[in-house]
């Protein structure tokens, strides 16, 4: 009998698996970088080299006694299956697969048995391959179609002046991008509507107009009242009437985009597919870039 004593490097062990980078799992990935994380010809080679040693035995155990022990074809067999589980259990480590390298140090220490069946080996080595492609296929994963991954991970998806400008936006802009990545539309508005509300308070801000936990209607009727009435921050005539302008322009277009998209998305009134999502993107992108050489909403703890 063969003892087998392998370093666990399981989760649990502290041990970052190919699919988590720096402890985050959405990352972007080529698919080059994929076939070797994953490896994915040590795979292909250990499923091949299973369904061939499983139809060896199949065809061994058609001309032998079903249960016959392994002692005499234990070279050509279980000393084939120990290698072949010596290396699925390597691969099923490194990668997470729980069951499979738990299988196949099991299975493997029985091979090494010179009283197993050569039956016993057979079917322990079919279930073996079907316990590693069932852990295959249930690890997921998302394809990033050309031109959305553009979108993907990207805080600056309106640019840098739009980023520096509202900090506090950056979780939004990130998730805004992911979500239109991956085709989550109505989500993807939803995150626009949020950076929206952070060029909202930068604006009430701006001309003085409260801005704590008011809604959208009543933070503009807030900020329409102060920008009728008269500027001691501008000096000169032409500094009062651009900087009205300016502020006017913007309340108008927040009242725009209230009553266009921000109530239905926020109230649950309706949902969004990619064409809309992509023409409020460009609405809200084009609006946040126009209010950020103005307009700030820092960090707070900055």
């Amino acid at each position: 009998m063969r003892t087998k004593v392998l370093e666990c490097n399981h989760a649990s062990c502290g041990v970052s698996f190919p699919w988590k980078i720096d402890g985050k799992s959405h990352i972007t990935w080529s698919l080059a970088d994929m076939l070797k994380a994953f490896k994915i010809y040590d795979f292909d080679k250990l499923l091949t080299d299973l369904r061939k040693l499983q139809d060896d035995l199949d065809e061994c155990i058609g001309v032998a006694t079903p249960y016959d022990k392994v002692h005499p074809y234990w070279e050509r067999y279980a000393k084939k299956a120990q290698e072949i589980l010596d290396q699925v259990a390597k691969v099923s480590d490194t990668l997470g697969l729980k069951p499979s390298y738990e299988r196949a140090i099991r299975l493997s220490i029985m091979a090494g048995e010179t009283d197993i069946a050569l039956v016993d080996l057979y079917y322990r080595t079919r279930d073996m391959r079907e316990v590693l492609e069932d852990e295959i296929r249930s690890k997921l994963f998302l394809y990033l179609p050309p031109l959305s991954e553009l979108y993907f991970n990207r805080s600056e998806l309106f640019g840098e002046e739009v980023e520096r400008a509202f900090l506090l936006s950056k979780h939004d802009l990130k998730e805004a991008g992911n979500c239109f990545a991956l085709e989550l539309y109505t989500a993807c508005v939803f995150h626009l509507m949020r950076v929206l509300e952070r060029g909202l308070r930068a604006l009430a801000e701006y001309v003085g107009a409260p801005s704590g936990h008011e809604c959208w209607g009543d933070i503009l009727k807030g900020i329409e009242k102060k920008i009728a009435e008269s500027d001691p921050v501008s000096t000169t005539r032409e500094e009062r009437q651009e900087r009205k302008k300016f502020c006017a322009e913007a309340a108008t277009q927040f009242f725009y985009f209230k009553d266009a998209w921000r109530n239905y998305v926020m109230h649950n009134w309706d949902y969004y597919e990619k064409e809309d999502a992509e023409k409020i993107m460009e609405h809200v992108g084009d609006f946040m870039r126009h209010l950020a050489t103005r307009l700030s909403y820092p960090d707070p703890l900055e």
